[in-house]
């Protein structure tokens, strides 16, 4: 199975869901390729301080992540595709219209809707650590949930 995660610029939201996708996996022994892209992202960028810091927190190693523009990513392949928000899942159903039933909000597919009734996860680009962990953990808890979605459809 080949999971994408999307947020705008893949150096926050889309890249933590990616590195904490990939280690829940393991933990779990799937078999599941797991990448990230931004639809404002600029090919080649670090995540952000901040994210970095959030995932060091959760013993997980960002410092080798390097953001892709989705218009460079291997998005036609996924067999899902995860969005930080409901207006990235609007774009990238636009872009690519033949995967739209493939497409969805990180908190739709987990079926968590959020505390103001929303599927979107804030952008913590530009605010504090705390605020970065509780994206983190916001991901994470998304992340286990579609984890367990799919182990349940496979088995």
């Amino acid at each position: 199975m080949k999971v994408m995660f999307i947020c705008t610029g893949n150096i926050c939201r889309s890249a933590m869901a990616e590195a904490i996708m990939k280690e829940e996996a393991q933990k779990r022994r799937l078999n599941i390729e797991v990448c990230s892209s931004g639809t404002f992202a600029e090919n080649g960028e670090f995540a952000s301080y901040n994210a970095i810091e959030a995932m060091k927190k959760n013993d997980i190693d960002l410092k080798s992540h390097r953001s892709t523009n989705i218009v460079n990513s291997d998005i036609l392949e996924m067999d899902l595709v995860l969005c930080a928000t409901v207006s990235h899942k609007v774009s990238v159903m636009s872009m690519y219209p033949e995967i739209k039933e493939k497409v969805y909000t990180m908190k739709e597919y987990a079926e968590i809707l959020g505390e103001n009734k929303d599927y979107d996860i804030k952008d913590p680009w530009g605010y504090n650590l705390d605020t970065f962990l509780y994206c983190a953990q916001e991901i994470k808890m998304c992340v286990n949930k579609t984890l367990d979605k799919i182990q349940s459809t496979n088995n």
